[in-house]
């Protein structure tokens, strides 16, 4: 599918695009375009949008579970109330992206960019976040609970409330006050600044 046809398909009222793949615009990486569009409510669960920009769009409320994401870019997109479980987001720029009350449980965050995202009340447990950036992020009330963060670089990011229960933390460089209600029963820190 082209992502006209998607466009064309979604304008005419059409939300179920479970497993679609988007052809390349280019064939530089299968690269493809959807910076700032409105896929807002779409079912993309399954779908392969690899190496594609969505910069900026309006994805809220979107099923994006298992879809193929990793290496794309949704710098400053809303995917707030989305579902992402057990989404490859391996090497994806997701910074300054509105991720509240997202469920990306089970995900690979794997050397993604989330600086500056909002975070808040998303569930993030029994995720890989091993040389993640979360600097400056929000991650009020987000569930961390069982992930593995190693070399995840927290610093400045705000985990008030937040619930790290049997998370495995391995020389993560924060700044982090555990003063503002973090959870951390049988989270194991080894070699972890701040906390």
């Amino acid at each position: 599918m082209t992502t006209q046809e998607l466009l064309d398909a979604y304008a005419a009222g059409e939300r179920n695009f479970v497993g679609i793949k988007i052809s390349p615009q280019n064939h530089i990486k299968n690269a493809f375009s959807l910076k700032g569009v409105n896929l807002s409510g779409a079912n993309l669960s399954r779908a392969m949008l690899y190496f594609g920009n969505f910069d900026g769009a309006n994805l809220s409320g979107a099923n994006l579970e298992l879809a193929g994401m990793g290496t794309g870019s949704f710098e400053g997109a809303n995917l707030s109330n989305t579902i992402m479980r057990g989404n490859n987001l391996r090497r994806t720029n997701l910074s300054k992206a509105d991720l509240s009350g997202a469920d990306l449980s089970g995900s690979n965050l794997d050397n993604a960019n989330l600086s500056g995202a909002n975070l808040t009340g998303a569930n993030l447990s029994k995720c890989a976040i091993n040389d993640t950036n979360l600097s400056g992020a929000n991650l009020t009330c987000a569930n961390l609970s069982e992930s593995a963060m190693e070399n995840a670089n927290l610093t400045d990011a705000n985990l008030t409330n937040a619930n790290l229960t049997k998370a495995f933390m391995i020389q993560t460089d924060s700044s982090i006050d555990i003063h503002k209600g973090m959870i951390l029963t049988g989270a194991i820190t080894v070699g972890t600044e701040g906390i």
